[in-house]
């Protein structure tokens, strides 16, 4: 079986590319903004070809993202390292200790700092010149400034990702193929299942104890996205043909709406039974003008299940 997936940014191999393979040595790729290069690789026993692939847009975004952080940690560290200035300590060792403590949580800086002696007298009042200190206690001068190297390091690594292919030959799949095959599954099913990772799902309180029963959840997952998927491409398509629009989540009008954004708009609606004279009477509650324009623009299967012939 041949595969296609993206490498975890956590393997160790992975860091080591993003810090040896320069941009310029990267080959212009047909995506505009993209550029890649391959190289072999041997993971977990496995024979692989691993594209390293760079996007402009993508280190734009992840280092402004990524200067945000670095200036709020410095206001975190500069606050703290105030706050050691006015303490002292008994021994020179001791303040060394509290700067080494108190930096070795900082991601982006590090403290220059300087430990200066304050000398103490016995006698109260200025000491005289012939009066010699009966003991010493230190504190610390100094501020804060940036890791340089580590800030470049992580820079180095923004707006990369990492491919691997078991195919080795690249006359049935070479490096552009492969890229857009991987890029294609931003616009299919597959970028659906990122809902594992909203924690309103409690996907980790799942548990299946055998391999049929995870293949049988995986294709009814699978099925259920798809469906999912094609309903967003089906609203988005009806209103830019019907000329309509939809209020987003801050009420503006949009053609474009997320399939999140249209199954929230759906909750609320209640199924009300009412039972008189040994009849039964099923009517949907809640409707909205909204809703019944979705329900609609869905189509005559989806208006059965909300507006049922009497």
């Amino acid at each position: 079986m041949r595969f296609i997936t993206r490498v975890p940014e956590t393997i160790k191999a992975v860091k080591a590319l993003y810090q040896t393979i320069s941009t310029e040595a990267m080959q212009p790729a047909l995506l505009d903004g993209y550029r890649y290069l391959s190289v072999d690789s041997t993971y977990g026993g496995v024979p692989q070809r691993w594209l390293v692939v760079y996007s402009d847009a993508a280190s734009h975004r992840e280092v402004a993202t990524l200067e945000k952080k670095i200036a709020k940690a410095q206001g975190v560290a500069e606050t703290s390292f105030k706050r050691l200035q006015h303490k002292t300590f008994d021994t020179y060792s001791a303040a060394e200790a509290a700067v080494a403590d108190i930096s070795k949580s900082w991601k982006y800086h590090q403290p220059c700092a300087t430990i200066i002696s304050v000398p103490h007298y016995t006698t109260p009042g200025r000491p005289n010149k012939t009066d010699k200190p009966t003991h010493f206690r230190y504190r610390i001068e100094g501020k804060v400034v940036a890791n340089v190297e580590a800030i470049e390091k992580l820079k180095r690594s923004k707006g990369r990702f990492v491919l691997a292919t078991n195919e080795l030959d690249t006359t049935l799949l070479d490096d552009a193929t492969l890229l857009d095959v991987y890029k294609a599954q931003n616009i299919s099913v597959e970028r659906s299942f990122r809902f594992l990772k909203d924690p309103l799902f409690f996907a980790a309180s799942l548990y299946l104890k055998n391999n049929q029963r995870i293949m049988a959840l995986l294709m009814v997952m699978g099925l259920s996205l798809l469906v999912y998927a094609l309903a967003e491409r089906w609203v988005q398509t009806e209103l830019v043909k019907q000329e309509q629009t939809i209020p987003n989540q801050v009420g503006k009008s949009t053609q474009n709406p997320t399939r999140r954004r249209i199954f929230q708009m759906f909750e609320g609606i209640d199924v009300l039974l009412i039972e008189q004279n040994g009849h039964i009477q099923r009517t949907i509650v809640n409707i909205t003008v909204i809703k019944s324009q979705i329900i609609n623009i869905l189509g005559i299967e989806v208006k059965k299940v909300y507006f049922p012939d009497p």
